[in-house]
């Protein structure tokens, strides 16, 4: 199945891509270190992987982040904004698709690359204790091939919520690391 773009296809990537950006300008929390916020953009790239598939989903938060700029919002990754929500996108259509071991893939390739990176923060301390930076990030790893091992990853696993929930887990995972890798 190759994926073309199709006049559907590039009406549905301009819907979510105008629905992820105004969902960008509504904030939900603020992002320690930056004088940005986590928005309901962040929330919903999953949401347009899982509808659209992992490149029209992809490309629709693409699009959606330059809108945003255009609408205003400034760009805080020198113009890199878009990646984040893209591998959100990308993961979560991968895996809704049945493709879970790409998603743990990509998930294996971002926690590598960030930890080799000499300037990636290996442990943050909580309290007084030092925490693994990337713990949250492995347990998402560890969940999906669980999830995908009792539950399944075909058609009758989209409609599990546990395996919806792990799709948005990873998928969010995935865009946070290679947002740290970033920053």
């Amino acid at each position: 199945n190759v994926a073309r773009l199709n006049s559907r296809r590039i009406a549905a990537v301009a819907i979510f891509a105008s629905l992820y950006a105004a969902l960008r300008l509504i904030p939900v929390s603020p992002l320690i270190g930056l004088r940005s916020s986590l928005t309901m953009g962040e929330i919903f790239s999953p949401l347009a992987g899982m509808i659209l598939g992992p490149l029209a989903g992809g490309l629709s938060v693409l699009v959606g982040t330059f809108l945003t700029v255009a609408m205003g919002r400034p760009l805080v990754f020198d113009g890199l904004d878009f990646i984040p929500g893209v591998i959100a996108a990308v993961t979560a259509g991968l895996a809704i698709q049945g493709r879970i071991f790409w998603s743990v893939g990509l998930s294996v390739l971002l926690i590598t690359a960030f930890s080799v990176d000499p300037l990636s923060a290996t442990t943050v301390q909580v309290g007084q204790l030092m925490v693994p930076f990337l713990w949250m990030h492995m347990l998402a790893v560890l969940t999906a091939l669980i999830v995908a091992w009792r539950v399944g990853t075909r058609n009758s696993a989209i409609s599990n919520p546990v395996f919806i929930a792990t799709i948005v887990f990873i998928s969010t995972m995935n865009a946070h690391v290679s947002g740290s890798i970033m920053f």
